[in-house]
């Protein structure tokens, strides 16, 4: 913040951006996107802001500095108290940063950790940091995701040794996530992860349950192997007795995953054409039933993107391709700014 005139630095503003488009999962950069910003911060609670006033802010700022008032309901909006609250804790973030990272990831905090193998420290680090913000929790992940691609020697002893630590479970391997695997021992990982799900919570315990396995499956059969793709499918398809209404109310990234990777089991399994025109079309079904009515939503779009990902590795006939197109073609004409795509353009795969 300019102490003189009251304007806040640039570099503040540009995070807020970036923070709200994180939020909507989209870029506001169009007149159309700004007018439905404008109503999705009305219609939760945090303030009017008009259309016009987005558009000055998100397409043309160096012709216009906001005022304090669309500042502060930016702010609430992404779960701060107002701009002095967001500015104050992304400072303390800057702060954290440098004291974590440092100039290269060898003069890193976590990275000395793991290189010299001192979990208990890091088992200290993760449960200070649990009361922090997600965005400092997901910066931390980040940098830890980077220290175990760069020294990898003790990664299995790692893996075992937080595999029921709460920030590890949910920030480095749920939040952060890495579709490619690309960690040493990381398919262990998430079998230490499958041992330690807490049976307790039947919620959870389902939840996390399909979530390991299903990445597990889908690593696999991406990498052609065969075998252990049936493993982990057989487990999922054949052994996991719970409904389709049980597994329809957890979480949608576990859920969807669950259902549309169901269509290349189908295919480890030989079975018949009508077989999988059938469950294309019943997966098509539970897209309907699972897409919420904001159509700009990131659940909407992990819905579209898993089951996509999936029409598209098992070669789905473009009948198909194109009804779950006419599902999402408001989602796909608002990210991509087209009416009409082919799936393989639309989906990063």
């Amino acid at each position: 913040m300019d102490l003189k005139t009251g304007i806040p630095d640039n570099y503040f503003l540009e995070l807020l951006k970036n923070k709200v488009e994180n939020k909507v999962g989209v870029i506001i950069d169009t007149k159309t996107k700004c007018k439905w910003l404008s109503q999705r911060i009305l219609s939760e609670g945090f303030g009017s802001i008009s259309e016009s006033t987005l558009y000055r802010f998100f397409l043309i700022p160096e012709k216009h500095k906001p005022f304090i008032y669309t500042l502060n309901c930016l702010s609430k909006f992404i779960g701060f108290l107002d701009f002095t609250d967001f500015t104050i804790k992304n400072n303390d973030l800057i702060l954290l940063r440098n004291k974590t990272s440092g100039a290269s990831i060898e003069q890193n905090l976590i990275f000395h950790c793991i290189q010299t193998k001192s979990f208990e420290a890091l088992e200290s680090y993760f449960a200070e940091v649990e009361s922090e913000s997600y965005e400092i929790k997901f910066k931390i992940a980040l940098a830890l995701f980077d220290s175990l691609e760069k020294h990898n020697k003790h990664n299995l002893a790692f893996f075992k040794k937080f595999s029921k630590n709460k920030f590890y479970r949910e920030f480095f391997l749920e939040k952060c996530f890495d579709p490619k695997f690309r960690l040493k021992n990381y398919t262990e990982a998430f079998t230490y992860y499958l041992n330690n799900i807490d049976k307790e919570k039947p919620k959870t315990y389902l939840q996390d349950f399909i979530f390991a396995n299903s990445v597990l499956f889908r690593h696999f059969y991406i990498q052609g192997n065969r075998g252990k793709a049936l493993n982990y499918g057989n487990v999922l398809y054949t052994n996991l007795k719970h409904t389709n209404e049980s597994i329809a109310n957890i979480y949608i990234f576990p859920c969807i995953r669950y259902f549309s990777y169901k269509l290349w089991y189908l295919h480890l399994k030989n079975a018949n054409h009508k077989e999988i025109e059938d469950y294309v079309s019943l997966l098509l079904n539970i897209c309907i039933q699972l897409k919420n009515e904001d159509v700009f939503s990131i659940h909407n779009q992990i819905i579209y993107h898993t089951v996509g990902e999936s029409f598209i590795e098992a070669k789905v006939s473009s009948i198909y391709t194109e009804k779950l197109n006419t599902i999402f073609h408001k989602e796909i004409s608002f990210i991509k700014g087209k009416k009409s795509i082919p799936l393989n353009e639309s989906i990063e795969y």
